[in-house]
């Protein structure tokens, strides 16, 4: 699934120095949107505190929630404000559990990770860390693995090293329901 934070109705005040220019924000833009890949459908979710507009930033946490902070105007001109949104997806029945496994993975080849269910696991995923600035991250990035479920662990083949840029990545592990693990 995927959710979308914020937004703004992109205003500026005439008259107003460049630098002082207020990004309008309504109501509905504090409403978190959620979008449904299996049936193509987006929703809307609960109600952000406060607006997050053109300064701000949204971003996946290794437990699953999102951080969304930052703004031109919240907290004033001295501080930024945030907030922790926690998706559906976390209360969805039990989260499965990466007990071990290896700090590093070869692209292209197997990985094996414990797990204390692994025939509850339905897949793997692999994301990048967030970099987001202006409300944009030019590096997320989303590799769905298969798994197999062995005793006691669960194996995956990485990507190979032609589709997925080299850096950091997140390792989540998800049930049949959709639940993340806690990344590693």
């Amino acid at each position: 699934s995927m959710v979308t934070v914020g937004g703004g109705i992109g205003k500026d005040i005439d008259g107003t120095p460049p630098d002082l220019q207020q990004w309008g924000a309504e109501p509905l833009q504090k409403e978190v949107e959620l979008w449904n890949p299996s049936t193509g459908a987006w929703t809307l979710g609960p109600a952000q505190q406060e607006y997050r507009t053109y300064h701000s930033t949204a971003l996946l946490l290794p437990d699953g929630r999102v951080v969304s902070a930052g703004d031109d105007y919240n907290g004033g001109f001295t501080q930024d404000t945030a907030e922790i949104y926690e998706p559906p997806y976390l209360f969805r029945g039990p989260r499965p559990v990466i007990s071990d496994g290896p700090k590093v993975g070869v692209l292209g080849q197997a990985l094996d990770i414990a797990t204390p269910n692994p025939s509850a696991v339905d897949h793997a995923a692999l994301i990048a860390p967030g970099a987001t600035t202006h409300a944009n991250d030019m590096n997320q990035r989303y590799f769905a693995l298969d798994t197999t479920a062995g005793s006691g662990e669960v194996s995956m083949t990485l990507p190979d090293e032609d589709s997925v840029p080299p850096g950091w990545y997140m390792l989540f592990l998800l049930n049949n329901s959709g639940v993340p693990s806690e990344a590693k």
